[in-house]
């Protein structure tokens, strides 16, 4: 059973279109980039994944650590993060987006995340029945 870590934050949207500052916004959405990335290396690297899966290519760690200017080590840390998220896969040694769609692969996260907040209901009703905690109506 894979473990997805999916988290989502309300950030204020760029005011106006921009490609870098859109995927910088997606990475901030899903808590990606934080305050200390000063350099915003997950933007660039989710930037990096994003182009080569417009190209229809895979990159490995060490050319997403080159596109991205950071190294080996800093961009194996974000790939992790991303794969926990679901928004990338790892094939082999190779990294690309879940889908070949950025907005296909967020629907795909959907998806996971609904079917994880079914599974939290579901459980919790049955821990309100078994404690008989009810509602009044």
């Amino acid at each position: 059973m894979s473990t997805n870590i999916i988290t989502i934050r309300d950030i204020e949207k760029p005011l106006k279109p921009d490609t870098v500052q859109d995927i910088v916004w997606i990475c901030k959405s899903f808590g990606f980039v934080s305050s200390r990335d000063i350099e915003e290396t997950a933007g660039k690297i989710f930037h990096s994944i994003i182009l080569a899966a417009h190209e229809g290519k895979e990159l490995t760690s060490e050319v997403i650590a080159e596109k991205s200017d950071v190294t080996r080590g800093t961009a194996l840390f974000h790939l992790k993060d991303y794969i926990d998220s679901g928004l990338v896969i790892q094939k082999k040694t190779k990294y690309t987006l879940r889908r070949r769609r950025i907005s296909g692969t967020i629907e795909e996260i959907e998806v996971d995340a609904q079917r994880m907040l079914d599974n939290i209901k579901r459980i919790a009703r049955e821990l309100d029945a078994r404690l008989k905690l009810y509602e009044r109506s």
